[in-house]
């Protein structure tokens, strides 16, 4: 008899590495409806603390000008918000010599002398409708998916079917706040020509544009409004994903032997 055929090898077992193994987790974390509404919330969050920061703010738009003879290249900025300026008056050097000088102060809001024309009225009813949708869809938002409706497991109730177009609506009224760019507050601004025009010899006198700038406030608000428009989408995503979740539970409770 011939010698016995040797024993086959034991092939060791082979286990993924680590980082594979975290990746998947982390991987299928993301693909689920949890993930993908805590996204959304996050994003109308954010949209929420840009829309209020750009709205208080009182430099959506800003004038710069520089002083008529002066070579030193420096200059002040005018800047205004739909609801706020910056406030500024005119002061004497201490000792009182010297010619006056002009002092911005803090943001205050428009004196009744000053006539709001069309697009600056709609600017403001846009602003408010901005921030009436935005509260109520974040706290809305926020309360009904803290209550869960359902004993099961997999009755999240995370998303809403309101929740996509409530963010669009907000993000469509945030846009529309800058119909304010087409104002008199952009184009034909009194209080800039306040101080171009004024009657007060000894006071210096700046060259401003005739129009208006993007400012720091007006990039913020920029910011909110497509912050909002990805949160529609965003919620959206997750409402589709969340009903999917909830759809494979159920078919596969009826393929279950009885």
């Amino acid at each position: 008899m011939g010698d016995p055929a040797p024993p086959n090898p034991i092939e060791p077992t082979r286990t993924a590495p680590a980082y594979l193994t975290i990746m998947n987790l982390v991987l299928t974390f993301l693909s689920t409806s949890q993930c993908q509404a805590l996204v959304a919330q996050i994003f109308s969050f954010t949209a929420f603390i840009l829309m209020w920061v750009g709205m208080v703010r009182c430099n959506m738009i800003e004038f710069a000008g520089a002083e008529i003879g002066d070579t030193s290249g420096s200059q002040i900025k005018m800047q205004f918000g739909v609801w706020y300026y910056l406030g500024y008056f005119l002061t004497t050097p201490v000792g009182g010599t010297g010619n006056p000088v002009y002092v911005f102060e803090a943001c205050r809001g428009y004196s009744d002398a000053i006539e709001l024309d069309d697009y600056w009225k709609s600017a403001r009813a846009f602003s408010a409708l901005t921030f009436i949708f935005a509260f109520v869809v974040v706290i809305s938002n926020t309360v009904t998916a803290c209550t869960n409706r359902s004993n099961s497991p997999m009755d999240y109730n995370l998303t809403n079917r309101w929740e996509p177009p409530a963010y669009l609506l907000t993000c469509l009224f945030s846009g529309l706040t800058f119909l304010f760019f087409k104002s008199d507050a952009c184009v034909n601004n009194p209080l800039v020509a306040a101080i171009r025009d004024s009657a007060i010899s000894s006071a210096p006198v700046f060259d401003f544009p005739d129009t208006c700038s993007l400012g720091q406030g007006g990039k913020i608000m920029i910011s909110s409004t497509v912050f909002w428009f990805v949160s529609a989408l965003a919620s959206a995503k997750a409402y589709k994903a969340e009903q999917a979740e909830k759809a494979n539970v159920d078919t596969a409770g009826l393929d279950e032997p009885l």
